[in-house]
């Protein structure tokens, strides 16, 4: 909650070219508001560069190779938060494909290190080929294949919509696809536009661990959309803060999980 009420954003700082960013980076100035409303410029506090993303495709035949580099474009601003530096990047692929001692370790004599939790909440407003768009679910399964004495299932993929805010609020499982598409637009080869959500935490960390809180925990009460991972409602002016209002001073939530309570339909919808 702390970098809630301090601003995640508001503490982006300017990044050091061939450190922070590589060399090839376009800065981008942001224009916030003071305590007072009034606007002021960060300078250099978003980069956007691409990086070489590894080989996506290979194939040798006879004396001739064919091979494909993965490029990705890579959004990024570091924030200082406290004692935290905190680095955070949207990487775009070509592919469309959008980390007491019973409390603590003990580090030396006296002196312990609590376990604790961060949790990221973001907020993605899609406009994929324009404002109306909905959310999809890949749902793979083996068909039987009739009459057929060798082959006796095929692989076939379904698309799962999500119609309302309770079907598509979920835990991720880290094998799962989401994907947000416009359901009126097709690609050349006939497939819906949009982009893939992935889990991955990335690192060590295990991906979205559950908040290690007991359901009548204080902070569940105010904070509803740390119970799950993943979460889909229709665009409000006046809902864009996760948290909702005052979450320190909050007994009940007023945020993301008390709006998707109202299980509003979110098929074809501004996002």
């Amino acid at each position: 909650m702390d970098a809630g009420e301090y601003g995640v954003g508001r503490l982006g700082r300017p990044m050091v070219l061939g450190d922070d960013v590589p060399s090839n980076t376009t800065f981008i100035d942001a224009t916030l508001s003071d305590n007072e409303g009034k606007p002021y410029t960060s300078p250099k506090v978003i980069g956007v560069f691409e990086r070489y993303a590894d080989s996506d495709w290979t194939h040798a035949e006879g004396p001739t190779t064919e091979s494909r580099g993965r490029m990705e474009l890579v959004l990024r601003f570091i924030s200082t938060v406290g004692n935290y530096d905190y680095t955070f990047d949207y990487v775009f692929q070509q592919n469309g494909d959008i980390k007491d001692i019973r409390n603590g370790t003990l580090t030396e004599e006296h002196t312990l290190a609590l376990h604790h939790q961060h949790i990221y909440n973001f907020r993605l407003d899609m406009d994929v080929d324009g404002e109306k768009n909905t959310v999809l679910e890949p749902d793979p399964y083996a068909a039987p294949v009739e009459g057929n004495e060798v082959k006796k299932s095929e692989m076939v993929l379904n698309e799962k919509t999500y119609y309302t805010e309770q079907e598509a609020a979920q835990k991720f499982d880290p094998d799962k696809i989401l994907l947000v598409t416009n359901p009126d637009t097709r690609n050349k080869f006939g497939y819906l536009t949009g982009y893939q959500v992935i889990p991955n935490a990335g690192g060590t960390h295990p991906f979205a661990q559950n908040p290690l809180f007991s359901e009548d925990d204080y902070l569940l009460k105010r904070a509803g959309y740390l119970k799950n991972h993943f979460w889909v409602t229709p665009y409000m002016k006046n809902e864009l803060y996760t948290e909702g209002k005052y979450v320190n001073q909050n007994p009940n939530d007023t945020g993301l999980g008390a709006w998707a309570a109202q299980n509003r339909n979110i098929i074809s919808r501004t996002m």
